[in-house]
């Protein structure tokens, strides 16, 4: 089952970057508007071409961050990498303040510093393929 891309309102969520070192913990902060603090939830993370994909929603809440109980996709050009990618670790909280912290690190990846060349292929405009179950 596809699960197309949506865009999410930048009022409900911003993304900012803590940690600009390579190979480190890098910790994204989702701020959201939601009256209730959740406590926790549930993070996955894609890589696809040069971009990453996180997925979360939250879990043993009635309201979700953006949609009840479903997964919410970012779309995070947090960091760009190489042609060929691994995996990353990660781990999520909530904060206080109702943001959704999330810190990952990157293994066997390394940055693309290069300049556009001008005959680069556009950015595949394909669905990210996501099961929607576990």
């Amino acid at each position: 089952c596809a699960l197309a891309l949506f865009a999410i309102p930048r009022r409900a969520v911003a993304a900012t970057i803590a940690e600009r070192i390579f190979g480190e913990w890098r910790v994204v902060s989702l701020r959201v508007n939601d009256e209730e603090k959740p406590r926790r939830g549930e993070v996955s993370i894609v890589f696809q071409k040069n971009s990453i994909y996180i997925m979360y929603r939250l879990a043993g809440k009635r309201r979700s961050i953006i949609e009840g109980g479903a997964w919410s996709i970012y779309k995070a050009q947090l960091i760009t990498v190489n042609h060929k990618h691994k995996t990353s670790t990660f781990s999520v909280r909530f904060d206080g303040e109702n943001r959704l912290v999330l810190g990952f690190k990157t293994t066997k990846m390394t940055l693309a510093r290069r300049k556009t060349s001008g005959r680069e292929k556009p950015p595949s405009t394909k669905p990210l393929q996501i099961p929607t179950s576990r």
